[in-house]
C-alpha cells in the first residue's frame, strides 16, 4: 500500500543498484518496462470514486441495520460471504508488498542474461520481476472487482423487512450516529489510512483530518 511515486522510486533505486554492478541501464528499463506499465494501469483506476462508492453504501447499510425500532426490534442481517476488503480495505492494496521488500541485491541477483542467436542481441530475464508484474497484473483486474462487490454487498444489508417498514413503520427508538459510522469506516475499516498513504482524493470528515 503505497503511492505510485513511492513504487517508482523503488525501482528506480533497484535499478541504480543493478547498473553499479555493471549490469546495461537499457536493458534493465527494457526488463521493468512491463511492470512499469502494469504500475501504471493500476494507478490510472478510478479509486477515489470507487472508494467512495463503497464509503456511501457502508454508510447507508450501517444506517439500516443499526436502528433500534420500539421494542428492540433491529433489521436483521448476515455478513457471510462478505467479500475480500469489508472489514479491512487495506487488504486489497498489497500488490507490490513483495516488490518494496526486496533488496537490491536479490534484485540483482535474480537477473539472468540472455543472448539472441541470430542478432547477438542481449535481454534480461527475471522471475521475481515476471513475479511482481504478475502481482500488479492481477490487482488491476481484481481490485475494481473487489470493491464494486463491497459496495454491492453493503447495499443489500438489511433490505429484507425494508417493505414492511415502509408500508407499516415502526416506532424509532434510536438512530446510529453519524460520528460512530464515520469512526467504523474510517478508521476500524482503515479507509483513512489508506486514502492517506496513497494519496487518494476521497472525502475526510474534518474530525477525521488531523
Amino acid at each position: 500500500m503505497n503511492k505510485k511515486e513511492t513504487i517508482l522510486e523503488k525501482v528506480n533505486t533497484l535499478k541504480t543498484y543493478a547498473v553499479s554492478q555493471g549490469y546495461d541501464s537499457s536493458l534493465l528499463n527494457s526488463l521493468m518496462s512491463p511492470l512499469l506499465t502494469q504500475v501504471n494501469s493500476f494507478y490510472n483506476l478510478d479509486l477515489s470514486g470507487m472508494l467512495e462508492n463503497c464509503i456511501k453504501a457502508l454508510t447507508h447499510a450501517q444506517i439500516r441495520t443499526g436502528i433500534i425500532y420500539k421494542g428492540g426490534y433491529t433489521v436483521p442481517y448476515s455478513l457471510d460471504g462478505a467479500p475480500s476488503g469489508y472489514s479491512d480495505i487495506t487488504d486489497l492494496f498489497n500488490f507490490e508488498a513483495d516488490l518494496m521488500n526486496t533488496s537490491s541485491a536479490t534484485f540483482t541477483a535474480s537477473i539472468s542474461t540472455s543472448t539472441d542467436a541470430t542478432t547477438g542481441e542481449q535481454s534480461y530475464s527475471s522471475l521475481l520481476v515476471d513475479s511482481w508484474i504478475s502481482a500488479a497484473t492481477g490487482a488491476v483486474l481484481s481490485v475494481p472487482n473487489a470493491l464494486k462487490s463491497i459496495a454491492a454487498f453493503s447495499n443489500s444489508l438489511g433490505l429484507g423487512a425494508t417493505l414492511k417498514n415502509l408500508l407499516e413503520p415502526s416506532d424509532v427508538e434510536s438512530v446510529p450516529k453519524l460520528e460512530d459510522i464515520a469512526e467504523d469506516i474510517y478508521n476500524t475499516r482503515k479507509y483513512l489510512l489508506l486514502i492517506n498513504t496513497m494519496g487518494l482524493d476521497v472525502y475526510i470528515p474534518t474530525n477525521f483530518r488531523s
